[in-house]
């Protein structure tokens, strides 16, 4: 899958205060590499994920999947091409307290690839999540665990793109590692992963790496053939 984003503009709040990035903002991420987004809160880097992903819409310009300009497509249809292509590892999707580790990944299943319980079986594999520990809650598991169950819950529909903000905030380095590792096999596996993140720590093994400033855009900083 190609996204594209033509022109785009990007709103955003920090601080009480609404902005949007400088007008223009272009960028094409394919499937297959691995996507940094690099800026400061005030930089609208993470707004611009959100919009990437079709979460948010941009303030000007157009963002196209495959070709096809997304801003004219009705609610039902982007919100099936979210549960559909997109796998999202963001702050906001957290883990619901009441529901065990498995109940938490087969949330947004669609059905399309079998029974519930083996294809949550298969997620939790696909992240170095142990079958036991599916039956745990959340606060039964470590912080890495958690964020680890996060991503099983983002790939169970077979996404094309995976989104993650800051997937290593607040993990010990070691588990930060782990998770990094895993979002580059994603896209070794040929999915496009798009990462926004404030420090560098997300950038190693990035196939392109794009820093956003305020009042200045999109500056390009990496960029390197996948595979």
């Amino acid at each position: 899958m190609l996204i594209e984003a033509r022109g785009v503009r990007v709103p955003f709040s920090c601080a009480g205060r609404t902005a949007r990035t400088p007008p223009g903002i272009d960028l094409r991420v394919g499937t297959g590499a691995v996507t940094v987004l690099l800026g400061a809160p005030d930089s609208g880097a993470f707004r611009l994920l959100r919009v990437l992903g079709l979460l948010t819409p941009p303030g000007e310009g157009r963002v196209l999947l495959d070709g096809r300009d997304t801003g004219g497509l009705p609610r039902w249809e982007l919100a099936d091409i979210r549960r559909e292509r997109f796998g999202y590892v963001l702050p906001e999707c957290g883990l619901l307290p009441r529901y065990s580790a498995r109940q938490n990944v087969l949330l947004p299943y669609d059905g399309r690839y079998g029974p519930a319980e083996k294809r949550a079986e298969w997620a939790l594999e696909r992240v170095g999540v142990p079958a036991d520990r599916g039956a745990c809650r959340p606060d039964e598991l470590s912080a890495g665990e958690r964020r680890r169950i996060v991503l099983a819950r983002a790939l169970v529909n077979g996404p094309s793109a995976v989104l993650a903000g800051e997937p290593t905030a607040g993990l010990p380095e070691a588990e930060g590692r782990r998770l990094l590792d895993l979002l580059r096999e994603l896209a070794d596996e040929g999915r496009a992963v798009v990462i926004a993140a404030r420090g560098r720590e997300s950038v190693a093994g990035a196939h392109e790496v794009h820093r956003l400033t305020a009042g200045a855009g999109l500056r390009t900083v990496t960029r390197r053939r996948a595979g």
